[in-house]
């Protein structure tokens, strides 16, 4: 059997992550109705971290094999993405340590 070769384009990769995000998006306005403060802030920075992180395919296509490669990955973006996405990811830290310990 063959093994197959994914080529995504950049348009699917745009699709997939975007239609993630707002899956979470609708999970985090489910976790704030329901008085789940700290599902809401982790919901809503992966939401954030989706729609705002890296869409290159080839960012997504970079072998790791080792912790050493991660250092090796990078990909640019505008100031504001870079913040809010800094941001995100405190909300996802807040929200799993409320979840640990309240």
């Amino acid at each position: 059997m063959k093994s197959l070769k994914s080529k995504m384009t950049e348009k699917e990769v745009l699709v997939i992550l975007y239609s993630a995000a707002f899956a979470m998006f609708l999970l985090s306005i489910h976790a704030i109705s329901t008085n789940d403060i700290w599902g809401f802030l982790s919901s809503l920075g992966t939401s954030l971290v989706l729609a705002l992180g890296p869409k290159d395919p080839d960012f997504y296509r970079s072998p790791i094999k080792r912790l050493d490669d991660l250092n090796n990955i990078s990909y640019s973006t505008d100031a504001l993405s870079g913040a809010i996405t800094s941001v995100a990811f405190i909300f996802i830290v807040i929200g799993l340590i409320g979840k640990l310990f309240f």
